[in-house]
């Protein structure tokens, strides 16, 4: 698996409804509107991987367990950092417990030991190579992996300009047909009534 590239695509959407564009010519614009909806969809390739992975020790006594599951975490973390993963990319260590296992009678069996570290990759195409590190060190449990971008905003931002703009050609297109020209927009809404813009009428 070392250097397998790692291929993705995300994908922010964006639906929004213009209330109220008012038309021009009209003596009071506020009562005579219309309504358009816009949507857009903006896709980008992935530049973070999250990732979600640990270690098991299973063993006859807590003592013994605890210390070897230590020891490997921090072999797994160290790694990683080794690697070029930034200190303030990796967290975990905290979903790190001491719980008894069972036999198929119900009875008491050894003990179980695990940690969880979570990754963030920021050189979404060498995952890989970041995975291979972790398991050669002694990873052995892999829980998620996520893509992501680093700036989910901006393109959440590209998408909500798109259907606006949309909106507006829809809207453009609407006054046309009944010979009138679109004027300001009034409100602007998002599928769940959220008020993202509203004229001020004070």
């Amino acid at each position: 698996m070392m250097g397998k590239r790692w291929v993705a695509l995300l994908t922010a959407a964006a639906l929004i409804t213009l209330t109220g564009f008012s038309l021009q010519g009209e003596a009071a614009p506020q009562a005579d509107t219309l309504t358009a909806n816009g949507s857009a969809t903006v896709e980008t390739t992935p530049d973070v991987v999250r990732l979600t992975l640990g270690i098991q020790e299973e063993g006859a006594t807590p003592s013994a367990i605890w210390q070897t599951g230590w020891e490997r975490f921090a072999a797994v973390r160290q790694a990683l950092l080794d690697a070029g993963i930034a200190e303030e990319d990796l967290s975990g260590g905290t979903d790190l417990y001491l719980g008894q296992n069972y036999n198929d009678n119900g009875y008491p069996d050894g003990y179980r030991f695990r940690a969880v570290l979570e990754v963030t990759i920021r050189d979404a195409e060498n995952a890989g190579s970041y995975i291979d590190t972790a398991i050669a060190a002694g990873a052995d449990v892999g829980y998620s992996l996520q893509y992501a971008v680093s700036d989910e905003a901006a393109l959440y931002g590209e998408a909500l300009g798109r259907a606006v703009q949309n909106a507006r050609t829809s809207a453009e297109r609407l006054a046309a047909a009944s010979g009138r020209q679109v004027g300001r927009v009034l409100a602007i809404r998002d599928p769940n009534g959220v008020t993202l813009y509203e004229e001020r009428t004070d």
